[in-house]
This record gives C-alpha cells, structure tokens and sequence, in this order.
C-alpha cells in the first residue's frame, strides 16, 4: 500500500471520526507514521506514552483537535484495555495489505484478513482483484471467496462449480484433440495460485466427489458415469459401479451439470468430443448392449446410448414386420428431443445428422412394414378408377417411404455404420420384391381385356395428356393472362408432390 493512499485513507477517517487507533502489529510502519499522517492530526504513542497520559490529553483537547492512537502491539483484550471507553467511540484503522484488500473489496468479516494473506500470489494481480471485485459480496465467507478466485482464474462466466467445471472440462479438448490427462493452463494457474485445495473442497462439498489423489480426468468419469447410472431404469452395469458418485443427492448435482454442458450452445461440442472419449475408455457400448430401448430412453449421457436404442429398435421393426410400432413411435420422438439426435444441433455434427438420420429410417421402415402389413392379401382393383383413387388415398404411402428411408440410410452411409444395412435390405426386399409386383399384378388386371383401360385409355374425371393444355392452360390464356408456366418433371412423382402439398401447408 503506498504512503499516499494510506494518508488519503487516514484523512478520509477523520473527516467523520475524531479518534483513530492504528494497531500496527507487524511494526511496518513505526518509523513512517509521523509522516504518514495528516499534518493537522495529533499523534499519540500508546507504546511510549502512559494510557493515563492518553486519557488526560483527550480529555484536555478541545472538541476541534483530532487524534490517532498508534500502537505496534495487538489490540488488548477489552477486560485489560485501559482506553476500552474511547476505543468504543472511536474508529479502527488498518493499513496492512489484507485490511486495505477487505476494504477494497467491500467485505464485512474482519476475520477474513488471515485468509486474504494466504491468497497473497492470486491477490498480487491488480486485473485480477478488479475481475474479483465484480463478484464479491459483503457477507462472503472464505469458501465464497475461494470459489470466486477459482472463476476468475479459469475465466468462467459465472462465479459457480458449474461455469468452473465448464472451462476446464472444455480445456481437455484443443484444436479438435481430446486429450484426458492433459494440464491445461487453465489448471496450471489454479495450482499455481494455492487453490487446488479449495477447487477440490468445492467439488466434494457440491458433487460428493472425493479420492486421495482427484484428478480432472477421474471427476469426468465420475460425473458423466453417475449421470448416465441416475437416467437408466435397470442397474447400472456392475463394471462402472466403482465410477457412481456415492451420495445420490449431491450426484444429482453432477447430473445437473452434465445436462447444462451438453445443452450449452458454446460449448456441447466438447461435451460431444469428451464424452465419447470416455465412452470409448470405458467400452461402454459392449457394457450395456443387454439393455433395453425403455430403460435407456432418458439418458442422454453418451452417444454410445443412441446407438444401442437405435439397434434396439432396428430389431423389434425386423422381427415385428409392423406389430406394435406405437411405442416405438414415442421412443423415437422422445430421442429426437434429446441430445444426440437432436436436429437443432445437426448443423454443427456430422454424428448428430446421421443420427437424427438413423431416426427417419427407422421411422420410415416401422410405416412402411405396418403398411405391408396391412395390405398383406397384395391389391385388387375393380376398375381403373377405383385403382387410381386407392393409390392416392393411401398406396402411394409405399413410393413415399420407400424413398424416404433411402434418403435417411444414404445420408448414414458416410458414416461407415453397419446400423441399417440389414433393415436397408429387408426394406428393398418388401418394396421391389413384394410391392411393385404386386402392384403391377392388380394393376394388369384393369388394363387388360375389352373393357380394360387399354381399349379405351379414358378414366371419369381424370384428363388426359393431350387434353392438358385445353384443360388446364388455355381457361388462363382466355381470361386474360399473358403468360402461363408449366412445369414438366417425369421425376416429380404424385407421392412427392403430396409431400411437398403437406409441407407447404404446414
């Protein structure tokens, strides 16, 4: 603390006091005080004058006359404090750099002062004591204080676990390389300010977390295993039970946590990478390959989870061939609200788009079987008419879902995946080997014969080709329009256009 900001301190207490007593216990300033002081204030020596002396001179000056009472020595005890009565109308001054710190950061306790000289190294930064001093409250304690430093240290948004954890967490992954042991300068700088003690009580007081040697990689595990143990209904896989945070409700905690960062817009990209660096360590996928879609459908832990419901479900639409595909409908849409299929975040992940992906084929399959399945005896059609009709009405489901879990599968193929290629092949078998002969069989049937279709080429309320332009064009051109266009597609297919008439619509 420089001579001038303790004089400028000193005189900014009398301008409303008096009466100061300056305990200087360390000395520092015995030699300096007399200078120190403003020059219109009377010094008095509490270690070379007699208390006596002290209380006849106060009580001789004149009301407009000011003092301060300088002592090298600690405060005495109020039972053997001779100046006790004027120390109680009278102000305390403190001029050590833990006081000017307490001032400074407008904190109450005065017992803080001890703690304040043990965060000496954090405090030496002035850039960061002005970062700190945005967060500090009056009533904080040494925890709070603690826990703010840490923040500051790491560069967190907000002064909680929470926001620490983040940037840490996100500090194992650079340049796109996770790295699980890695230091990163982040950690070095707690370590190097005497905080590692404190960032570790703070984990254990919020998460329950603790070991004899804790390291940022096994609180990763710990926390993400936990998470993933306290969304599956079955019991967690006996060979990552060691991982499970012991105290549930403080997990709760690490839950929490885990769900924020995967959510967070800035950083759920190094949830991603982190966490599947994890799952792989740990051969999650092997782990829970016994589970079932249900028990697993709230977790959104690991990606690892999404692939075993997605097989899960992959196998009920091949052995179901379209029986009770309800539920599957719910799971499904209640993955595509999750994490790792969730099409809001497809733009920035190539594992999230085949994902969400994975969701539409397996959607498209379970229809198109439960359409098959509903048509089982094949088609029959009493006329062209009514063939034309059963096709828009409902048949031409097949063309659409067929196209459309194609479109799902080639967008998974990158990949390299193997998730779809048995349902890629019973789909082509049901569509080209069951669907479009039976079609064409029903079909013959109205063409053929001397009243079939061929014979005349004219449905009621259908045009024909040639009739098109009379039919469709020319009432435009006749009422005034100048200019009509036509649109020519052979590839624009009634099953496309009705999705395109829907999506519009919608």
């Amino acid at each position: 603390m420089s001579q001038q900001r303790i004089t400028d301190a000193l005189s900014s207490l009398f301008s409303s006091n008096p009466i100061l007593f300056w305990h200087d216990v360390d000395g520092e300033f015995a030699f300096s005080v007399e200078s120190l002081k403003p020059p219109e204030i009377d010094l008095l020596d509490l270690d070379r004058t007699p208390w006596l002396q002290v209380k006849i001179e106060l009580e001789r000056a004149g009301c407009g006359r000011k003092f301060l009472l300088y002592s090298a020595k600690p405060e005495p005890d109020p039972a053997s404090d001779w100046l006790l009565d004027v120390r109680l109308r009278s102000k305390p001054f403190r001029a050590d750099s833990a006081s000017i710190l307490l001032e400074d950061l407008g904190l109450i306790s005065q017992q803080l002062r001890t703690h304040l000289k043990a965060r000496s190294k954090f405090l030496s930064a002035k850039v960061r004591v002005d970062r700190l001093k945005k967060w500090v409250a009056p009533n904080d304690d040494a925890e709070d204080l603690d826990r703010k430093m840490i923040a500051v240290l790491v560069r967190a948004d907000q002064p909680e676990l929470s926001a620490i954890l983040l940037r840490l967490f996100s500090a194992l992954l650079q340049d796109g390389v996770v790295s699980l042991d890695a230091v990163s300068k982040l950690w070095t700088d707690v370590i190097a300010n005497d905080l590692e003690e404190a960032f570790w009580a703070l984990v254990a007081r919020t998460t329950g977390y603790q070991d004899s040697s804790p390291t940022l990689r096994d609180l990763l595990f710990r926390i993400l295993v936990s998470d993933l143990a306290r969304t599956i209904t079955e019991p967690c896989p006996a060979q990552l039970s060691h991982f499970v945070l012991s105290n549930k409700m403080l997990a709760a905690n690490a839950s929490v946590f885990a769900s924020g960062w995967r959510s967070h817009m800035q950083h759920f990209g190094s949830y991603d990478a982190l966490s599947r660096a994890v799952g792989r360590e740990l051969g999650l996928g092997n782990l829970i390959s016994g589970l079932s879609a249900e028990s697993l459908v709230e977790s959104m832990t690991f990606e690892e989870v999404e692939r075993r419901i997605i097989q899960d479900l992959k196998g009920r639409i091949i052995s179901g061939a379209g029986a009770g595909m309800g539920s599957l409908r719910v799971l499904i849409a209640r993955r595509r609200d999750g994490h790792w299929a969730n099409k809001l975040l497809a733009h920035s992940s190539a594992t999230t788009q085949a994902l969400a992906a994975c969701y539409d084929a397996l959607e498209a399959a379970a229809a198109f079987f439960e359409l098959k399945a509903k048509f089982h005896s094949g088609f029959s059609f009493a006329s062209a008419e009514a063939g034309l009709v059963a096709y828009q009405n409902e048949i031409f489901r097949f063309d659409q879902l067929y196209r459309q879990f194609n479109h799902a599968a080639d967008a998974v193929e990158p990949m390299g995946w193997t998730l779809l290629h048995e349902l890629r092949e019973r789909i082509e078998n049901g569509y080209s080997g069951w669907f479009v002969p039976q079609l064409g069989s029903a079909w013959s049937k109205v063409l053929e014969g001397g009243r079939g279709l061929l014979a005349h080429w004219r449905v009621e309320g259908w045009a024909n080709q040639q009739d098109f332009f009379k039919k469709h064009v020319k009432v435009h051109l006749d009422s005034g329009i100048k200019r009509v266009f036509v649109i020519i597609s052979d590839a624009f297919r009634f099953e496309a256009a009705e999705e395109l008439v829907r999506d519009i619509n919608g």
